[in-house]
C-alpha cells in the first residue's frame, strides 16, 4: 500500500466526467421527433400482430377455416396467401406511416432512396408478424 502524505488528498470518485459531444455529420438539426419515428413505425409493425391473429380468429368464427380443410387446399397455400396480403398491408402501412411523419415535419437524411430502403426494411420487419398466426 502506497503512503499517503499528511495534508494531501486522494479522491477516489472524481466530481464529473469529461465528456465530449460530437454529432454525425447531417444530423445537426434533428430534432427529437426524427429520433423517434423509426421506433414508432417498429410499434406500429409490433401492434400488426393483434389484427392478424384476429383475422385468424375471424376466419375461424366464420366457418371458413373448416372449408378450406374439406377442399384439398394445403396448409402451405393458406399460409403463403395470407403471407402475401399482410405484406401488401405491411407495405401499405409503412407508406402511409412515413407520409404522416414527413407531413408532421419528420426530416430524413438523405433522398427517396433512403426512403425506398426504410420501406424495403420495414417490409421486411412485417414478414414474420405474418407468419406468426
Amino acid at each position: 500500500m502506497a503512503a499517503v502524505k499528511s495534508g494531501t488528498t486522494q479522491k477516489l470518485f472524481q466530481d464529473s466526467v469529461p465528456l465530449e459531444v460530437q454529432s454525425i455529420p447531417g444530423t445537426q438539426t434533428f430534432s427529437l421527433f426524427d429520433y423517434m419515428v423509426p421506433g414508432l413505425i417498429v410499434f406500429a409493425l409490433m401492434l400488426q400482430v393483434s389484427v392478424v391473429a384476429g383475422s385468424l380468429v375471424r376466419e375461424v368464427e366464420i366457418g371458413t377455416l373448416d372449408r378450406l380443410k374439406l377442399s384439398k387446399v394445403w396448409s402451405f397455400d393458406l399460409l403463403f396467401g395470407t403471407f402475401i396480403v399482410w405484406s401488401l398491408i405491411t407495405v401499405a402501412q409503412v407508406l402511409v406511416l412515413i407520409a404522416v411523419a414527413i407531413v408532421l415535419g419528420y426530416y430524413h437524411q438523405g433522398g427517396f432512396s433512403s426512403l425506398g430502403l426504410g420501406i424495403f426494411t420495414g417490409v421486411i420487419a412485417g414478414w414474420p408478424l405474418s407468419l406468426w398466426q
